[in-house]
């Protein structure tokens, strides 16, 4: 989910940009970069614990 929603955030920043809106690249930009600060988390969690989280932890964020 934490994947798919960074790819949908990341086309939305892409898309903003014809025609160049500057309020919706900045809402496209944030939502870009609250999706890779949850896969950021992800990523930590699994190399502190030595294990993955459970999905429901993932399907969360």
């Amino acid at each position: 989910r934490s994947v798919s929603a960074f790819k949908s955030a990341y086309v939305q920043l892409q898309t903003a940009h014809a025609p160049f809106d500057v309020e919706n690249v900045k809402t496209a930009d944030w939502a870009a970069i609250a999706q890779l600060r949850k896969l950021s988390e992800i990523k930590h969690l699994g190399r502190n614990c030595g294990e993955l989280p459970s999905s429901e932890w993932i399907l969360e964020a």
